[in-house]
């Protein structure tokens, strides 16, 4: 049986810490972005809350224990 393979588009928009949590880049950056403040543009990166991190983890990542 072959390997089950980790969701690309998790691959994408996760990041995972020294410690296992994950972090995600936060919304409204892209689409009309001029209009908003420096400080809205350079909000940056969230972590993922802990029970979203273990659905996220179960359903999309095989192997992660």
């Amino acid at each position: 049986m072959p390997k089950l393979k980790t969701n690309s588009s998790v691959k994408k928009r996760f990041e995972v810490r020294g410690n296992g949590s994950l972090k995600r880049s936060k919304s409204g950056n892209q689409h009309l972005a001029r209009n908003k403040s420096t400080k809205q543009n350079y909000k940056g990166m969230a972590l993922v809350q802990h029970q979203e991190e273990k659905n996220i983890l179960k359903h999309f990542v095989p192997y992660s224990n």
